[in-house]
């Protein structure tokens, strides 16, 4: 891979040094209350639209190692600079580190870490922090993938006001 790059397996909240990152871990795990992993069925959008922007989810498929993205919040493709929602990663451009970091999370089948380099499609080197979690419609077999992505760029209460949008919803 060539690319800086840092990966932790059955990450905790404490663990964590973005807020937005700790939040998505925090709902997780609240989701999936006291099972190995949630399901997508327990997953609310509603529940969390001041993380939406910044969140990915990604469809495995079975043993078959072809995964697609499902839904990419508007952050990331602003940052990744195209739309990946529809797409099969093996034939997205330069996302190896981002391969690795779903291929380890269905692999552990618990919340990883991960930080880096990454050379994107169309941006020479970017570098994030993320964090993959698993989501299982049987409770055993990772099926999904929710992921959260922070990129340095980002001010940190562009993606955590929570205040800031219960205020806007009790207008």
């Amino acid at each position: 891979m060539g690319e800086e790059y840092f990966q932790k397996t059955d990450v905790q909240v404490e663990d964590l040094t973005r807020e937005h990152l700790r939040q998505t871990l925090r709902y997780w795990d609240m989701c999936r209350a006291g099972r190995a992993m949630p399901s997508r069925a327990d997953i609310d959008p509603l529940d969390i639209p001041y993380l939406l922007s910044s969140l990915m989810i990604v469809e495995l498929n079975g043993d078959h190692p072809a995964a697609s993205v499902r839904l990419t919040g508007t952050r990331i493709v602003d940052e990744f600079g195209f739309d990946p929602t529809g797409r099969l990663l093996q034939d997205i451009e330069g996302i190896d580190t981002f391969s690795l970091l779903c291929r380890k999370t269905a692999e552990c089948a618990a919340p990883t870490y991960a930080a880096g380099d990454m050379a994107w499609a169309r941006v020479p080197h970017k570098q994030f922090q993320a964090v993959a979690l698993p989501l299982s419609s049987d409770g055993t077999l990772v099926d999904k993938l929710i992921l959260s992505f922070h990129f340095p760029e980002w001010r940190e209460s562009e993606t955590t006001d929570v205040s800031a949008h219960e205020s806007a919803n009790n207008r």
